[in-house]
Parts: C-alpha cells; structure tokens; sequence
C-alpha cells in the first residue's frame, strides 16, 4: 500500500471503520454465547475472517498507542496490596509454579522447533503460559510469525477454559457469586483513572526509549502495578475504556493474517494443539506435586497452576468454590514472571 493510499481518508479510515465494526460485532457475539476472553477472540475471529475474504487495511498508528497505553494500565490495575500481602503464604507452591512455567516453556519450544520447525522467535512467544494480550503485543513488534502466536495462544485459552469448569466440577468444586466491586464517588474515579493514565504514560514512554519489547504495554503495566500494589490508587479502568481497547486488540492481531491461506491455518492449528497437550500435561504435573507437598485441594491448584490466560481464568476463580486468592495470586505471579523475563529471554535469546 503505498502513502497515498495510506492517508487516503476515503479509502484507510472506511476500511479501518469496517473492520472495527466488524471485530466489535465478533465480540458482541462471542459475549452472548459465553465463549472465553470474548472481547479480545471474538474481534480475532472476525477480524480473521474479514482480512481472509479480503478486506485489507490498517489501525492508525495513534489509535494502536492508546490501545496499547490503556491496556498496559489495566493489567497494572490486577496487582493489590492484599494480593503482594499473600504471596508469601504459599512459597513451596510459588516455587514449583515458577519451576513449570520454565519446564512449561522449554518443553513447548523444543516441540515448536524441533518437531514443527517454528523459529525461535515464534515458538518463545507461542510457548509462553499466560499473560495472552502482553505476548501478543511482544510478538507483533518482534520478529515472530505473529500469526502462529496469536493461533497458539487463542486455542490455548479456548480450549483450556472449555475443559476447566467441568474438571474442577468433577473433582468437586461448585459456583460461588461474583464478589461486587468497591463502591467509589464518580470524582475519584475520574481522578484515579486519569492519574493511571498520566504515570502510565510516562513509564510506558521510558520502557520504549529502553527499547523493551511491548515498552509501551510493558511500561503502562509497570507504573500502574506500582500505584495499585501500594494502594495509592484503588481504581480500575473502566469498562467503557477497557472493552474498546481489548476489541482492537483483537482486531490488530486478526489484521495479521493477511495473505495466509485455510491451509496454513490449519498447520498452525495442528501445531497448536500439540504444544496444548504439552503444556498442560507439565502443568498438570506440578500441580499434582504441590498437592503432594502442601495438601491443598487438587481443583484449586489446577486452576491456578492452568497453562494459561490471565483474562479468562483469574475471572474463573472468581466463580468457582475455590480459595480465590490463591487462585489469583498465582496467576497474578505467573503473569509478572512472565511480563519481566520475557523481554529479557527475548533480548538474550537476541530476538529483535
């Protein structure tokens, strides 16, 4: 496309307004059908579909800084004081969790590369056991095939959330109601939120002046995990803010698949699924040795030990007869674990 085109008003804004549109209606479906992260893989799906029938555009580059500032500040947001206050209670688990994230990885890696002949940059990403919208950020400014990553995370999350809910039924959990949100004046809400925004923006504009990958998300996230881990801030970015955001992100990692054929998707799948049953095969392992060492009810440490996205089932705890702390405290740990070495492992590994 050349610049012409590109700032063609009449031609790059109506493109980008359909396929918004478009994402925006995946979402809207995959919410009334109940299907896992709907608002960030029910615009990956339908945007996926749109660029596979042909249409073909691109987000303006200030609309893709603000989905990323904004989504940076909210998973900032997940990180309390109660949530750091526990994470010593549980040292034999948080050790074993952080020892099957690393097996969780090498294990997924050697499979993508050695069996499926995926680079390193794209099994890295496509290996990583949670933190699904920052991998997915990191692997479309990287050298990765981010299509390959986006296929491997999304089914992961698919599938996972799928089969947790009956599995931890099974083994005995039942529903529970979700806990309500903390109530707060409209004026402090604004104030904290824009607060939020300001830091976030500065933080997010040093991690990209270091050159980090993601530094945008990766730097929002940090300066809004320091505001909420000392309770200077208490609010979240609400709804009406996070939903558009997550719909374009979605979006943007459904725009990647221009070009690539029902075949290629289908190899991807394939390649997909297997690095699922890997993943949750080591998982399961571990969990199975900290209910061995501590005693703690095997459906709690299968859901927070799963293979898998932050979004989805950390608002699966909620629901379920389980210790939800726990749950999302390990989630939470896992998630930092994996946004603060992944750039580095990136950087060692030297994928730009």
């Amino acid at each position: 496309m050349d610049a012409g085109k590109r700032f063609d008003p009449s031609g790059r804004w109506a493109r980008f307004g359909a396929i918004l549109l478009i994402s925006t209606a995946g979402g809207i479906l995959f919410t009334l059908i109940g299907l896992p992260a709907p608002w960030i893989s029910g615009p990956l799906v339908a945007a996926t579909i749109a660029v596979l029938a042909g249409l073909d555009t691109e987000v303006p580059r200030p609309v893709m800084l603000i989905t990323w500032l904004v989504l940076g500040v909210s998973m900032g947001g997940g990180i309390t004081p109660e949530t750091i206050a526990r994470l010593p209670s549980w040292p034999a688990s948080l050790i074993i969790l952080t020892l099957t994230v690393g097996a969780v990885m090498a294990a997924v890696s050697l499979f993508l590369r050695g069996a499926m002949g995926w680079d390193k940059s794209t099994s890295l990403y496509a290996s990583a056991p949670g933190a699904l919208s920052q991998v997915m950020l990191m692997a479309m400014e990287s050298s990765a095939d981010s299509r390959k990553v986006a296929v491997s995370q999304t089914l992961r999350v698919f599938v996972l959330v799928a089969l947790l809910p009956g599995i931890v039924a099974l083994l005995g959990a039942g529903p529970m109601a979700l806990p309500a949100p903390p109530a707060m004046p409209l004026a402090r809400l604004l104030g904290e939120v824009a607060a939020m925004m300001a830091v976030g923006s500065l933080t997010g504009w040093a991690a990209q002046k270091l050159k980090m990958p993601g530094g945008l998300m990766l730097g929002a996230m940090i300066g809004s995990s320091v505001l909420h881990a000392t309770g200077l801030i208490r609010a979240q970015v609400p709804l009406p803010i996070l939903i558009p955001a997550m719909i374009l992100l979605g979006m943007m990692v459904g725009l990647r698949f221009r070009g690539t054929t029902i075949a290629e998707l289908r190899r991807m799948a394939l390649a997909s699924l297997g690095a699922f049953g890997i993943a949750l095969a080591v998982s399961l392992a571990g969990a199975v040795l900290v209910r061995m060492v501590t005693g703690l009810p095997l459906p709690q440490i299968l859901l927070a030990f799963a293979p898998g996205g932050l979004e989805a089932l950390v608002m699966l705890s909620l629901m379920l007869d389980l210790d939800p702390a726990y749950v999302v405290a390990h989630h939470l740990f896992r998630w930092m674990l994996l946004a603060t070495t992944l750039p580095l492992l990136a950087r060692r590994m030297g994928i730009d």
